[in-house]
């Protein structure tokens, strides 16, 4: 049986990593329009892409252990912080160069999200059972 704490870090953590997700979301669906706005060619076009999707790999595969260190508690908060900080900056710059670096940091910061939710909830729910339905039902959406 979920106590209250329990359904309060599920839900937390399940819109902690929805957010990144819809932070992630719109630089796929607005990069036509950025284009046009910014007048960028299809070169750099793709250079968003890279600068989100290879800090995004090489911190999940390498500095993963990031989230073991600090809490789950403060490492959520810097993570949703730094990317929605860096998403909602990357529309008021109008320079590519400085678009990428905030992308780069977005893509960064939202490749630990996933291990540090599933930390959360693995410390919240110690009962192997339990925790292996929670982190079934948790990772069904994603």
């Amino acid at each position: 049986m979920m106590d209250w704490r329990h359904i309060q870090v599920l839900v937390v953590c399940w819109l902690a990593y929805s957010a990144t997700y819809f932070l992630r979301k719109p630089l796929g669906v607005g990069k036509n329009a950025m284009g046009e706005a910014l007048h960028l060619s299809a070169t750099s076009l793709g250079l968003l892409d890279t600068c989100m999707l290879v800090p995004y790999a090489i911190v999940q595969t390498f500095y993963g252990w990031i989230g073991d260190i600090y809490s789950p508690r403060v490492t959520i908060a810097v993570i949703l912080f730094a990317s929605a900080t860096s998403m909602v900056t990357v529309g008021m710059i109008s320079q590519l160069w400085g678009v990428l670096i905030l992308i780069l940091i977005n893509g960064a910061v939202q490749s630990l999200a996933w291990g540090v939710c599933v930390k959360a909830l693995g410390q919240t729910f110690e009962d192997e059972s339990t925790g292996n339905k929670v982190c079934s039902h948790y990772a069904a959406p994603t």
